[in-house]
């Protein structure tokens, strides 16, 4: 029900932490939209480079639809 990216141990989607120095430990997370049994939901975690859907930064939380683009860091 949640996807957690970063480069910590923990997290579901691991990035590289040597390579992937713009994505934080716990950086994003995608969920299921409680309102919407097929939707999902992106969450930016205070990361300090950002999540970006569709070249937009998140704040907060927005909805993810199939052919977005999620990018995590500005590069």
């Amino acid at each position: 029900s949640e996807l957690i990216f970063g480069r910590d141990t923990g997290v579901t989607v691991k990035f590289d932490p040597d390579r992937d120095d713009l994505v934080g430990r716990q950086h994003a997370k995608i969920t299921k939209d409680p309102n919407d049994p097929n939707g999902f939901l992106l969450t930016d975690l205070n990361s300090t480079n950002g999540t970006f859907l569709n070249k937009s930064r998140v704040t907060g939380t927005v909805r993810v639809n199939p052919g977005d683009a999620v990018q995590f860091g500005p590069g």
